[in-house]
């Protein structure tokens, strides 16, 4: 081997051994100093202009106050301001790399900044379902002057869908068959490297430095030139080698100090950390308590800066990332388990996004200690489906932990819940299971329980396969403040009730249990009985009693777990029903429910036959022989299974599972409700 051979394998060795990519992590420093000295004064632009963070964003006015739908569904529009100069193109970062290290260190792209169009929901759904896209639905460059709900590209119709904005890693593979396009590419320091953040920020701002490096003395020199400010020095500190015999070369973003750290949260007053809570109300007259916001999403973002976080159990949410300053805060209504999404109007195809609240814009030390609670008008109006988005929100977490505690399965990942205030049923639900079982939507569920107020087309168009649950909030009095927390909770149980039990019978089964509620639900001329019928169709009344027992019993036997004896009275039957000898309200009204009551036209559903099987009670109020005992919630579900379509496969389904126990007196119970 030659001796130019031999250079050159020494010099191999010495450039992997001493080579650290430009992004290694560096200890988090304050912007403003480095490596603790004080910059002087004017060294940075103040008040640079920040996409979506300008002095003078506002939200816009709290929309209407009427109690009609209008046009936008209370709504209001996101209005940008110009673009603004982008500080982390890679060749602005270029200059403030060089800058900062007083050479040349070449940087290449580490992010995209990318906007995807969506053909349809379909692949809306696609994007929005990927855990690590987080999706803008205006541009990421532009100072925002409101902040709004919706933003409207006057390039595009209201129907279209519009552009989706996001930042990718710049290996990301791209889903296939969706159109996208690269709108600029990146560089992002790995990790919090504040100062050549600010550095690049105050330059796109207008500001000019120079720079230079002495060997001798081992500083960096940098100094603004546009304005009259001191010279700030810092020394350029070399990478440490894997070889300790080798000089190594300095390179930027270099940590000297590797390791340390340690867990829990950054008591750093520019770590963005809070608390997220929602009001809950017993009655309208009640003083509300706040309760924690669970495993909601909370999107910390300045320019290009992104970090998604999720609340604990306690509402909490800790940022691991620091931010400079004036980091836009935004809470939305989504995680795994599902999406809770609102009417937005005539804008449907918006409907796809989840519930999402911009809580502030918060500057160093603000961030500290960010506080929001989702409070409870008394009109209907752009806030009012926040707070019942995340209370339905809650709801599904709750739901969550009763399935694990009673034994029943738990919905199925990735809902679909749709909130609404149009249609022509006041606080009802429905559990389609559109976007799980890929069925299609119906006139009939959309005028029943969507909306009766828009185009039909449009709302099959967009919404068609995209809804699980449909959880609705009006009040046709228009009073909300008599819409409780209760209120909400009651049919977001019983819904997703009926998603569980989905989950354990698939889409054959609901299949029929969804045309029987449509066929119902076209018959016309008995709107009395909507929308579960008179209980005499062969096709639809056996499916029905089945399905709707078990929605019923999870909506009391739950609000009932949550609630217990603060919750005054419930109603059943068009009764009302007070808690008694130490009993809730919901489970009172459970123990009395009246299989005969002539003035219930849904009579023939049997609410209470579950609860009846396992309470220790004689139903002496209801005329009921109840001598069973012991059962429980999780064998009921159990013989909830695909094949069990009737009220009377149930009971042998029961019985055969357990052993025929109790066999004379369940066959009576039965009888007494008329199976």
């Amino acid at each position: 081997m030659t001796i130019r051979y031999i250079l050159c394998f020494l010099l191999i060795l010495f450039v992997a051994a001493c080579k650290r990519n430009i992004d290694d992590v560096r200890p988090a420093v304050n912007a403003g100093s480095r490596h603790g000295k004080v910059l002087p004064p004017g060294f940075f632009v103040d008040n640079v202009r920040v996409p979506g963070g300008a002095p003078n964003a506002q939200i816009g006015p709290l929309g209407r106050t009427a109690n009609t739908p209008d046009p936008n569904n209370g709504d209001l529009p996101v209005i940008l301001g110009p673009k603004l100069n982008n500080p982390y193109s890679v060749a602005h970062m270029q200059q403030a790399v060089d800058l900062m290290y007083g050479g040349h260190y070449p940087i290449s792209a580490t992010h995209l900044y990318v906007r995807f169009k969506p053909a349809d929901a379909d692949q809306f759904n696609v994007l929005e379902d990927i855990e690590d896209l987080e999706l803008q639905d205006y541009p990421m460059d532009h100072e925002v002057i409101q902040e709004g709900d919706y933003y409207q590209d006057s390039t595009l119709t209201m129907e279209e869908f519009g552009w989706l904005y996001t930042v990718l890693p710049v290996h990301y593979t791209f889903p296939g068959g969706i159109q996208y396009q690269i709108v600029d590419q990146l560089y992002l320091p790995e990790g919090d490297d504040l100062f050549l953040e600010q550095l690049a920020e105050s330059m796109a701002s207008g500001a000019s430095y120079q720079s230079s490096y002495s060997s001798e003395t081992g500083l960096v020199s940098i100094h603004r030139t546009d304005v009259m400010t001191g010279t700030y020095e810092y020394p350029r500190t070399a990478c440490d080698c894997a070889d300790p015999t080798l000089e190594c070369l300095p390179e930027p973003g270099c940590d000297p100090n590797p390791g340390g750290g340690g867990g829990g949260p950054s008591n750093s007053d520019r770590v963005p950390r809070g608390k997220i809570e929602v009001q809950e109300f017993i009655s309208c007259g009640s003083a509300p308590t706040n309760v924690a916001v669970r495993n909601a999403r909370v999107v910390c973002k300045r320019w290009f800066k992104i970090e998604r976080i999720y609340t604990n159990n306690q509402g909490q949410f800790f940022s691991t990332k620091h931010f400079l300053n004036r980091v836009k805060v935004i809470v939305k209504s989504k995680n795994n388990h599902g999406s809770i999404r609102k009417i937005r109007g005539i804008r449907i195809w918006q409907t796809l996004f989840p519930v999402r609240e911009r809580i502030g814009i918060f500057d160093r030390g603000e961030m500290a200690a960010i506080a929001h609670v989702f409070e409870r008008p008394s009109t209907d109006g752009r806030l009012l489906p926040q707070w019942v988005a995340f209370t339905t929100h809650n709801s599904l977490m709750e739901f969550r932990d009763y399935a694990t505690q009673l034994g029943f399965a738990h919905p199925p990942d990735k809902m679909k819940i749709l909130l609404s205030n149009w249609g022509s049923f006041e606080q009802r639900g429905t559990a389609p299971m559109l976007n799980k079982c890929g069925a299609s939507l119906t006139t009939e569920i959309s005028t029943a329980y969507i909306s009766a107020a828009i185009p039909f087309g449009m709302l099959v168009n967009i919404l068609s396969r995209q809804v699980d649950v449909v959880i609705g909030y009006k009040r046709n009095d228009g009073n909300y403040c008599n819409l409780s927390s209760a209120d909400v909770k009651e049919v977001a149980y019983h819904e997703l009730g009926h998603a569980s039990h989905y989950a354990q019978v698939g889409c054959d089964f609901w299949n029929q249990y969804r045309a029987s509620i449509i066929r119902e639900l076209s018959k016309v001329l008995q709107p009395e009985n909507h929308p579960y019928g008179d209980g005499n169709d062969p096709f639809t009344a056996p499916i029905i009693a089945l399905s709707e027992m078990w929605g019923y019993h999870i909506e009391y036997l739950l609000t009932d777990r949550y609630f217990g004896l603060s919750v005054p009275w419930a109603r059943m039957q068009d009764d009302s029903y007070y808690s008694i000898n130490g009993l809730g309200a919901y489970l009172v009204a459970l123990e009395s429910f009246k299989p005969n009551l002539i003035t219930d036209v849904h009579r023939w559903i049997p609410n209470g036959l579950p609860y009846d099987l396992f309470d220790s009670g004689n139903e002496a109020v209801s005329g009921l022989r109840d001598n069973v005992s012991g059962y429980t919630t999780q064998q009921c579900f159990s013989a909830l299974q695909s094949d069990v379509r009737s009220v009377p496969a149930f009971r042998n389904r029961l019985l055969s599972q357990n052993g025929n126990n109790q066999l004379n007196q369940v066959n009576i119970l039965f009888q007494d409700y008329n199976y």
